[in-house]
């Protein structure tokens, strides 16, 4: 199934904006959500190959930046970029970054392509995860406002 893609951006809970890399079937939506949670090297080729597979199967997928509070659109292509990646894990707000995590799932229910159902991926940083705390998990499946670009 043909896929296209452009980037969203999503509203932060406590301020801000953020980018998320969003993968959409082709064809009659609405489709179920899926956040899909980058990996090491940020939001790079594998991150974008990997939502686009999974739009290719029917799901409407979002790729948060989650280092945007650090260097937003952080990317590296491979283990030489390891340590830059280190760095970055070490200056991640869990905190934050879970609140984002519930940003963006709010978003995906949110947009006009979705079924209002959505799930995501464990994040895979090391051995730590980022939890989302009870305080910012959404309440109700459609946010205020959505945008996209």
């Amino acid at each position: 199934m043909p896929v296209a893609n452009r980037h969203e951006t999503v509203t932060a809970f406590g301020g801000g904006t953020f980018e998320a890399y969003c993968a959409v079937p082709e064809g009659d939506g609405p489709w179920p959500g899926l956040v899909l949670f980058q990996e090491i090297f940020g939001v790079n080729d594998n991150m974008r190959g990997l939502a686009e597979k999974e739009a290719a199967a029917g799901y409407l997928a979002l790729v948060p930046d989650m280092f945007w509070r650090i260097e937003p659109r952080f990317e590296r292509k491979d283990e030489s970029g390891l340590a830059d990646g280190m760095t970055k894990v070490g200056q991640f707000d869990w905190e934050r970054g879970g609140a984002d995590i519930a940003s963006t799932l709010g978003h995906l229910r949110g947009m006009p392509e979705s079924t209002g159902r959505a799930a995501s991926s464990p994040l895979a940083a090391g051995s730590r995860k980022a939890e989302i705390p009870t305080s910012f998990q959404p309440s109700a499946t459609k946010p205020a406002a959505v945008s996209n670009r």
